[in-house]
């Protein structure tokens, strides 16, 4: 065997065994990994969420039916499925290290009483305050503390309006009559049911404009919307009557939705 034969051995030799280490560390590493927050949780199988909290952050509680999640506090609203989801996916968090509550002084740490609670079906989990090192969440799941990087405070600490379904009409209920400004306009009713909202904010006391087109809308179940569309500078606000709440609108969206008649 050649010089050049032997030497490209002993550095395929080399190369090899460096892969041998290098993957006995990496299976190392992941065997001892801590699992994931809230275990092995089929988000799938989660039918209800609710978020405890102290003011000025708002308590909330969602259920889904039918693959959909409702709001059902504070607002009876449908939500948005993607701010749920969100909501679930804080039991797959990463977890940094896990020890036993019993090592803990609960008060000390925020966790009595909790700063935050989560409700993910039968899951609970209590979070407390912030390491003061690496920026982690202590939080209580079962008989155990975690310290877990904090991700997911913003999405506990949101506002209700935000996790609400953006549409100015429930998508699954169909509109029976539609009126703008007391005159009949069914062919206004697809652009309404199916319009969503840039944002949904709390309506305050703004009633809106003198001027604002007024609109009601009836639907099949026999419960009905009413609205009042204004424009303010370069955008518009749809407010509804009750809940009092303001949807947010583009320029197309509102032209859209008071249309000329055909």
């Amino acid at each position: 065997m050649g010089r050049i034969a032997r030497t490209n051995l002993v550095l395929v030799g080399i190369v090899v065994v460096l892969g041998v280490l290098v993957w006995r560390q990496i299976d190392g590493e992941v065997a001892s990994r801590e699992p994931p927050l809230g275990g092995r949780l089929d988000a799938s199988s989660v039918d209800r969420v609710a978020v405890r909290c102290a003011p000025p952050c708002r308590e909330r509680v969602f259920e889904r039916s039918k693959g959909r999640w409702r709001m059902t506090a504070p607002y009876t609203m449908d939500a948005d499925d993607a701010a749920v989801a969100r909501l679930v996916a804080i039991a797959a968090s990463p977890v940094r290290s896990r020890r036993p509550l019993a090592d803990f002084d609960p008060a000390r740490i925020g966790l009595a009483p909790p700063q935050l609670t989560l409700e993910l079906a039968a899951l609970h989990f209590d979070i407390g305050l912030t390491d003061a090192l690496r920026g982690d969440r202590y939080v209580r799941f079962e008989d155990t503390v975690a310290m877990v990087p904090d991700r997911f405070s913003p999405l506990l600490a949101a506002a209700p309006e935000n996790e609400l379904d953006r549409h100015l009409v429930p998508r699954d209920i169909e509109v029976t009559t539609l009126r703008l400004d007391g005159v009949a306009r069914p062919d206004l009713a697809t652009a309404w049911r199916d319009t969503v909202a840039a944002q949904v904010a709390p309506r305050g006391d703004a009633e809106g404009s003198p001027n604002g087109r007024r609109i009601d809308i009836d639907l099949a179940d026999g419960s009905s919307l009413s609205y009042r569309l204004d424009r303010e500078g370069d955008t518009y606000v749809a407010r509804r009557g009750e809940p009092a709440l303001a949807y947010a609108l583009g320029e197309a969206q509102a032209q859209a939705l008071l249309a000329p008649s055909p």
